[in-house]
């Protein structure tokens, strides 16, 4: 206290009174960054120049490797380039700039290269690299770029400099949101919605949207995020958040041995999983999706995953059942194995998910150098030998954290079979939840757990904070908690609708509106 008294006095020292500062308005909108393009987003430009073109099957497609370091893939934080992505950026670029200059019949040759020849041949190139409309000004710089590589190429080879260059540059490497004047333009909104939602550059609608600058309004914008969420089981974003929100596709990352485990089916599993979230996005997206993907029984089984399920099937090929034992996501095989070690189960990872990924909490990281070592013993379980190890106070209060939260996910093996006995002893799947406000308490088993998590208002206003994270592509800040406030209502008000909060993340000021940065 005595510290401040100092300021106090100074304050007080002109007029006698106490005078406050006036309050610091907050600054309103993002700051103007770049997202490089993903794998998928770099090929469905390809694509859309080169039809039919089968040359990716021998080529590296650029940034497909690339490592997620992050949540998730669309953070831009992620925006740079590795000098071994520079490599399959070169090669790709010539590989296609010469693919695309053979398919030509009319190059514009010097003798006629008119504003009218390059608009008709190389502006349908320019508007997908670079997501706008080309105007006359970039057509003639396209010009005298041709000009200049004719005086030292064939004028054949001038164009595959030159195309090569183009798909080199970062214009079309990253999409850029700096908006003009504090705000971004319309060819800027149409980029984000579309490279966003659908991993693609901007379809006619948008293009034509953006050429007339009609994308500058909330209202427009919800409207064309509305359009291309028509049908939500096709938005590869909606598919792509899930898999990365749920991390069951690391079912393929991780190690069963072969010969102890002939049924398990990595890829398999992780494909029935993803035809229930196909089916749930299709019927739930607009009403209460995250509940449904916690709590449904719905599952997709096949005869080669049957034996994972613990299921008899008499069909041939898959079919969606109802398993009562199961509930959500989280206690499919593909969840199960993804959250689990070679040979055992691993309650702490799947606690540590529901704490971070469910709850939004946050655990240390372990110090540096400390490896947990949870001593085999015959006769005991992993939950009882994570017990003795977490028992030690240097350990405890972190696995607080997670333990309790997985240990219902002990009715289940590490290749997700069913078990009631672990490493000789029997298993128990009482829990504790902690975090989800008046649901807290002591559970039974994943089911109940499930149910609660399902319930609560913490979970909920969780489930649109990573949605948030997923669209803005950075992570929530505390001056983004009344926005985060204001969709979480958006997705009361609107019954738990998904997709409208996802049409309020784009139609917001918050994102629409650039702030300025200091240099």
């Amino acid at each position: 206290m005595y510290r401040a008294l100092p300021a106090l006095l100074f304050l007080v020292a002109c007029t006698g009174e106490i005078v406050t500062p006036a309050p610091k308005v907050p600054e309103c909108g993002e700051a103007p960054r770049a997202h490089r393009l993903t794998g998928p987003q770099y090929q469905a430009v390809v694509t859309q120049l080169l039809p039919g073109w089968t040359g990716f099957k021998t080529l590296v497609t650029p940034f497909s490797q690339a490592r997620r370091t992050d949540v998730f893939s669309t953070w831009s934080s992620q925006a740079s380039i590795t000098e071994y992505e520079v490599d399959d950026v070169w090669t790709a670029a010539d590989a296609i700039a010469t693919e695309w200059t053979e398919r030509q019949k009319d190059l514009c040759p010097s003798s006629g290269r008119t504003i009218e020849c390059l608009r008709r041949v190389y502006g349908p190139v320019l508007s997908l690299l670079n997501s706008r409309t080309p105007s006359d000004e970039a057509l003639f710089e396209l010009a005298v770029t041709l000009n200049e590589a004719e005086r030292e190429l064939s004028p054949k080879l001038a164009v595959v400099a030159t195309l090569r260059t183009l798909l080199m540059s970062p214009e079309f490497l990253f999409r850029t949101e700096r908006g003009v004047e504090g705000r971004l333009q319309s060819s800027e909104v149409a980029a984000a919605l579309s490279f966003t939602l659908w991993e693609t550059p901007p379809d006619a609608t948008l293009r034509s949207l953006a050429d007339a600058d009609a994308l500058t309004t909330p209202e427009a914008v919800q409207a064309e995020a509305h359009r291309l969420l028509e049908r939500p089981a096709d938005v590869p974003a909606l598919r792509r958040f899930l898999r990365e929100f749920l991390q069951y596709e690391n079912a393929t990352n991780t190690f069963k041995d072969v010969a102890s485990y002939p049924f398990h089916r990595p890829n398999e599993l992780v494909d029935d999983t993803e035809h229930v979230v196909e089916r749930l996005v299709t019927e739930h997206a607009r009403s209460g999706l995250h509940r449904e993907l916690l709590t449904s029984d719905l599952v997709y089984v096949r005869p080669s995953t049957a034996k994972s399920w613990g299921l008899t099937l008499t069909a041939d090929a898959g079919v969606f059942v109802s398993d009562p034992t199961r509930s959500g996501v989280l206690t499919h095989p593909s969840w199960l194995v993804a959250m689990s070690e070679p040979d055992h189960n691993h309650l702490v990872r799947r606690g540590r998910f529901v704490r971070e990924r469910l709850l939004c909490g946050e655990v240390p990281m372990l110090p540096g150098g400390v490896v947990p070592q949870v001593e085999k013993k015959p006769g005991l379980t992993f939950r009882q030998r994570i017990a003795q190890h977490s028992a030690d106070p240097a350990c405890s209060g972190c696995h607080q954290l997670m333990d309790p939260l997985g240990m219902g996910f002990e009715a289940w093996d590490h290749v997700g079979r069913a078990q009631t006995m672990d490493n000789g002893g029997v298993v128990s799947t009482i829990g504790s939840l902690d975090g989800a406000g008046e649901l807290d308490g002591p559970y039974s088993d994943a089911k109940e757990l499930m149910s609660r998590l399902a319930q609560s208002p913490t979970v909920k206003a969780c489930w649109v904070k990573q949605l948030f994270r997923f669209v803005r592509g950075r992570d929530a800040k505390p001056s983004d908690r009344c926005e985060l406030e204001r969709l979480t209502r958006t997705y009361d008000e609107t019954g738990e609708d998904t997709l409208a909060v996802i049409e309020a993340l784009f139609a917001s000021e918050d994102f629409l509106q650039r702030r300025q940065v200091a240099p």
